[in-house]
């Protein structure tokens, strides 16, 4: 686990004054829906059995929220895309996302009182406006850029600074891999993946409070080097936090709590095979099949301030598929009737994605609630996602658009459950997609929403899979599965009871009875 819900737990404050939502009838209801997924999140952390943190500042967290035992393995950082410069250029460099908690423009503004540094930003977001305006002939405000320019300054600063309080902070780990010293706020991961003076091998110094004053003092100390940093030390530190550690970490963990999972899969005859649509073993159930064929997958490239990430709960072979199918166009329906490129970048019932002003799906989360500005439409799926996606509204300022994929109704949610689901949908929804006329018929029972502002859009299914099939005889799949010839077979969708299997399963017993 990278951090609890932020903007559930110890930043709901924070998120709510930054949005104007400390009070009225909107502040009333964002607390409310806070409260829920609080009590939500106490619930569902019960079913977890044991709990891997990026950092032993997110495990303390984790055991005041939950009150749960831990155990730390640091996040991987491909160090190996990262090279040793020890020649380093007369500039400063901080490179991040753009939104309030990075601390961005306490950093410009503190070489902004330094006219005799550079420094040089990089990266995008919603502090963009604010940044720029403090900044002086000295700052240097690229932007967003390609991987490639990062990379390349990153190398040779002469120091990276870093201002925020995370739980682990990858740039730091990053630059030290190039062996850039790192200037930093003396609070969170940083404490566990940057060594100060108190070490024999230092890779970077800490400032105590997060002010433009306490930045100054920090640098003008490292000017006058007051620790002695070395290149190849930063490097040395940084590969602790490497992809192999962490498999090897990772590994090591998983043998010592659940052997049972360690052991390599049987070898299988390459026979063609209809891809799994049962989620109790991890594969994408409906929705989330919906929700990839509405939104293609593809690659990402992480760049500074747009990290993207591809989730796919299941096998590697779907995670596969899911990256390598081609962006398609489509008209996304309602109110947003306009041909736009989908590119999806998380895919997670509990995530939510959002439509670009460029036309582009960004990918949202239960971390970048504060980076949905710069987004025209804000799209969720599940009733789960939904709720995320109207905080987010109310933050933003966003239209709404929530895919429905269920019948709300007393026979598959609870009370409480469609109380919110009725006010949130009156309230803060744009419109809604249903995926097929009875949940539209459901939720209009419950809302009463008018008709406009909800579309029947039915799910795609690809005949793929079974054409591949039609060339395999029964008899061929009936042996690689281990099955009797003349057996009598029934599928099986999802074991849940509201899907209703066990009424099958009762009535077969009764006919063979």
């Amino acid at each position: 686990m990278h951090l609890p819900i932020r903007y559930a737990w110890d930043l709901q404050h924070q998120y709510l004054q930054q949005s104007n939502l400390t009070a009225g009838m909107k502040s009333l209801l964002a607390r409310m829906v806070l409260h829920y997924m609080r009590n939500w999140d106490i619930r569902t952390s019960n079913s977890v059995d044991h709990f891997i943190e990026n950092s032993a500042f997110i495990a303390r967290r984790i055991n005041k929220v939950y009150h749960r035992d831990y155990h730390v393995i640091f996040s991987p950082v491909d160090v190996e895309t990262f090279q040793l410069c020890e020649v380093k250029e007369d500039f400063y460099l901080t490179a991040s996302r753009m939104v309030p908690y990075k601390k961005i423009d306490l950093i410009v503004e503190a070489f902004a009182k330094m006219p005799e540094h550079k420094l040089v930003v990089i990266g995008d977001g919603p502090d963009m406006r604010k940044i720029r305006d403090k900044a002086t002939p000295n700052v240097e405000i690229m932007g967003y850029q390609p991987f490639s320019v990062l990379q390349d300054k990153i190398r040779r600063a002469k120091a990276f600074v870093f201002a925020a309080e995370e739980d682990f902070g990858i740039w730091v780990v990053e630059a030290q891999g190039c062996g850039t010293p790192v200037i930093a706020y003396g609070k969170g991961g940083a404490l566990e993946t940057v060594l100060d003076s108190s070490h024999a091998c230092p890779t970077g110094l800490f400032f105590d409070e997060q002010s433009a004053a306490a930045i100054i003092e920090a640098v003008e100390g490292f000017e006058l080097g007051a620790v002695k940093i070395d290149p190849v030390d930063c490097r040395a530190n940084a590969e602790r936090f490497s992809i192999r550690h962490f498999r090897d970490g990772l590994r090591a963990y998983v043998q010592s709590v659940a052997p049972q999972f360690m052991l390599a899969p049987p070898a299988m005859p390459p026979v063609p095979v209809i891809e799994p649509v049962s989620t109790g073993s991890g594969f994408p159930a409906g929705s989330r099949r919906g929700r990839r064929h509405a939104c293609p997958g593809r690659r990402s490239k992480r760049c500074a301030g747009r990290r993207g990430t591809l989730v796919a709960r299941g096998d590697e072979e779907h995670a596969r598929q899911q990256r390598d199918r081609v962006v398609r166009r489509r008209p996304f329906p309602h109110r947003t009737r306009r041909v736009v490129d989908l590119k999806v970048n998380v895919l997670d019932g509990a995530a939510f994605g959002g439509l670009s002003k460029d036309g582009g799906m960004k990918q949202s989360g239960a971390g970048m609630i504060g980076g949905v500005m710069n987004l025209d439409v804000i799209y969720v799926n599940t009733q789960r996602a939904m709720v995320v996606g109207v905080i987010a509204g109310l933050i933003s300022r966003r239209p709404v658009v929530w895919h429905l994929r269920d019948i709300v109704s007393l026979e598959h949610f609870g009370k409480t459950q469609l109380t919110i689901i009725k006010w949130c949908t009156k309230l803060m929804l744009e419109s809604v997609i249903a995926n097929s006329t009875a949940s539209a018929v459901a939720l209009t029972a419950l809302t009463r929403l008018k008709e406009e502002r909800l579309d029947v859009v039915f799910n795609g299914i690809s005949a793929e899979p079974f054409t591949e099939l039609e060339s395999v005889a029964h008899h061929e799949l009936r042996a690689r599965f281990g099955l009797p010839q003349d057996a009598f077979l029934g599928g099986l969708v999802r074991l849940a009871r509201w899907k209703g299997q066990h009424i099958l399963l009762e009535a077969l017993l009764e006919e063979w009875e």
